[in-house]
């Protein structure tokens, strides 16, 4: 699951450089692979802000274009309210993947109040 900060203290610049960043890291994953191949891998996306909002999950999608085509970023401004991402997403990722071990990756610059 990928979180990325797209609040003020990001920038546009910067949300381009981590959609490109995001891109690279999906091409070398495992994500076209069927579900029942131990080595396939699912990727889900939020973003944060003002508050967190989720793009896709988890099982959204299994095809690696389709992926691609999702992860278009916008740019919200805002403040860096870090803490309802990871308030929010250890939940989803529960409910949706129980079975499996899952990896939460933060994608942030800037700074941010204390949690």
């Amino acid at each position: 699951m990928f979180v990325l900060d797209a609040s003020g203290s990001i920038g546009r610049d910067s949300v381009q450089e981590m959609t490109g960043f995001l891109e690279l890291v999906i091409n070398s994953l495992n994500v076209d692979a069927n579900e029942t191949d131990p080595t396939a891998t699912r990727v889900g996306m939020l973003t944060f802000a003002d508050s967190a909002t989720i793009y896709f999950h988890l099982s959204t999608y299994s095809d690696r274009t389709e992926i691609l085509q999702a992860i278009n970023v916008r740019y919200s401004g805002g403040t860096t309210n870090t803490s309802d991402a990871i308030r929010y997403e250890p939940i989803t990722i529960q409910k949706e993947y129980r079975q499996k071990q899952p990896i939460l990756q933060f994608v942030r610059q800037g700074n941010c109040a204390p949690v």
